[in-house]
């Protein structure tokens, strides 16, 4: 089958069923780009980034763009996730739930010459998801309150192309290439007036890693390192505010501007 094929068959693939996907309910979502994923799926998981310096057969390693040089030679490696969350919050008497539970990741891998790698693949960057309600007794009106809404959806998802070039048995170097991009929705609603913010963003990025391993006799123990460092990016943004009131007699749509948001700088060694 043509190469070319495949690998617009998966990036399609890819980003169909992560767009305005969401993969958290937590309030602090609410700030920035929302809150950063984890791309630490698979038998990685919660190992505190101990996988930045694991590189083995069998499965593609999204922590060390380096580490996906002793991928199976002779096929394609490929990877799909799902992440579920469950949260539930409790105030005084009251109490409230949410689940969440989406594709988190989609990849493959494959050796394209004896000594170069590659890897493509998509995944959550971050999330946005939260409902907050309110309500609150209205000054000098005992008995009238007034009800707050507070709702925010959407995230950023990237696409990435990773190469790898094992130099020698032990050293291997890598680099991640591609772009991070997708949309936020975050809204207030007092009564019968809703003020929407809708804000698309997107960048290209790049992140660089480096594997190490020596072995300290042919049936000794096995011995790795690895490190990565990803260099901080701006966000370009296309901003929409949008006031809307029922009976819709006062709804306006205005572009806007914000404060910039920027793709965090980030180095960790394992």
């Amino acid at each position: 089958m043509n190469l070319n094929l495949i690998l617009l068959g998966l990036m399609s693939t890819a980003i169909l069923p992560l767009r305005a996907q969401n993969t958290t309910n937590l309030p602090t979502s609410m700030y920035g780009i929302g809150e950063l994923s984890a791309s630490d799926g698979g038998r990685l998981s919660g190992m505190g980034n101990v996988g930045i310096a694991l590189n083995r057969t069998g499965f593609p390693n999204t922590l060390n763009p380096a580490a996906i040089t002793k991928m199976d030679t002779t096929c394609f490696t490929f990877d799909v996730g799902t992440a579920a969350a469950y949260a539930r919050y409790s105030y005084l008497s009251d109490h409230s739930s949410s689940l969440t539970a989406n594709p988190n990741r989609i990849s493959l891998g494959f050796r394209a010459m004896p000594r170069w790698y590659i890897m493509l693949g998509a995944a959550p960057y971050s999330s946005v998801g939260y409902f907050i309600r309110t309500e609150e007794v209205i000054e000098g009106m005992p008995t009238s309150s007034l009800t707050s809404t507070f709702q925010g959806e959407g995230g950023l998802y990237r696409c990435y192309w990773t190469n790898a070039v094992r130099l020698t048995r032990q050293l291997s170097v890598g680099i991640n290439m591609g772009i991070v991009m997708g949309t936020t929705t975050q809204s207030e609603t007092q009564e019968n007036a809703t003020v929407e913010y809708r804000s698309k963003k997107r960048a290209f990025y790049t992140d660089f890693g480096l594997h190490y391993e020596v072995q300290s006799d042919p049936e000794g123990m096995l011995w790795s390192a690895g490190s990565v460092f990803a260099p901080s990016l701006p966000l370009a943004h296309d901003n929409t505010l949008t006031y809307e009131t029922l009976p819709s007699t006062k709804n306006w749509r205005r572009p806007t501007t914000s404060n910039s948001n920027t793709c965090p700088c980030t180095s960790d060694w394992a």
